[in-house]
């Protein structure tokens, strides 16, 4: 029986009987709602089929699931207290500032689970004004099919620029491999055994010998994703001038014809200027102003 006291405030009421204590303690303890939090379990990212995922300097190049490692249903996640799964999947391709809310099933406590995940599944493109294989001003986009010898330099050093575009992790390096002397381009499946050299994020290289090139190209991003190949068109690197050949006429020949002929393999196109043997020498400016 619930009697009151003088040291009692007015409108309370002081419980003196112990069985009635008891029941009331009892119902409390039913009643009283869970709280505290629970630990926060160990984490662990996996792919769709719950194999773990290694990341390549951090990043991720797949969707990412979040799991409890130790006990895959011991609780569940959400991110907005409203929605809870068994795990929680990460697709965005971006660096992923995760806060996230795991509940214990047994005590329904809740932690709070905060995770950085980073991915990137694309892999760098030379799409983009500027990106490409990049000879002074020829610019080359994709891996060209059709062959031809329309670039002619005679540089004691030729600069190239390869360049592509990634926008999550970022390129980290570039590939190169100058083929020499082929007269057809390569195919994807051939550049696959062909060795390329590796250039640091500038992609910036040189070609001092001289020959005839073609350069072939990759890029790779920071999460090893890497780009399909690309092709310059056929360039030619040519320093030495050409030497001409004069055929000999044979003895007693009156004939009015004069054989001349480039030396070796070069070609290109001749100039002429007929002179009598008494006349001035003749210097190459001359010859070209002539026309013939």
């Amino acid at each position: 029986v619930a009697t009151p006291r003088p040291d009692v405030p007015e409108g309370k009421m002081e419980n003196t009987s112990p069985c009635c204590w008891a029941i009331a303690a009892t119902v409390a303890a039913v009643a009283a709602p869970r709280t505290g939090r629970a630990d926060a379990p160990e984490i662990a990212l996996t792919d769709a089929d719950g194999s773990e995922l290694t990341a390549v300097n951090g990043w991720y190049t797949q969707n990412v699931i979040i799991n409890n490692k130790t006990d895959l249903e011991a609780g569940t996640f959400s991110d907005d207290l409203t929605d809870w799964s068994q795990s929680y999947t990460v697709s965005a391709e971006d660096v992923n500032y995760l806060s996230l809310y795991y509940k214990d099933n047994a005590s329904g406590k809740i932690a709070n689970v905060k995770k950085t995940v980073k991915i990137d599944k694309s892999a760098p493109d030379f799409t983009e004004e500027g990106c490409g294989i990049k000879i002074k001003e020829n610019v080359f986009r994709q891996l060209l099919k059709t062959l031809s010898w329309g670039l002619l330099y005679n540089d004691q050093t030729l600069d190239v620029t390869v360049k592509a575009n990634d926008t999550a992790s970022g390129v980290s390096r570039y590939y190169y491999c100058a083929v020499k002397d082929e007269d057809t381009m390569l195919s994807e499946t051939q550049l696959n055994s062909k060795t390329f050299t590796e250039l640091d994020s500038t992609g910036k290289f040189s070609i001092s010998d001289e020959g005839r090139y073609i350069i072939y190209a990759y890029a790779a991003d920071g999460a090893g994703n890497k780009s399909s190949y690309i092709s310059s068109t056929g360039i030619v690197i040519d320093r030495t001038a050409p030497v001409l050949r004069l055929a000999e006429s044979a003895a007693g020949d009156t004939s009015e014809k004069l054989s001349v002929s480039l030396a070796g393999n070069d070609t290109g196109t001749m100039k002429y200027v007929v002179r009598k043997a008494k006349d001035t020498s003749i210097g190459a400016e001359d010859i070209l102003a002539a026309g013939n």
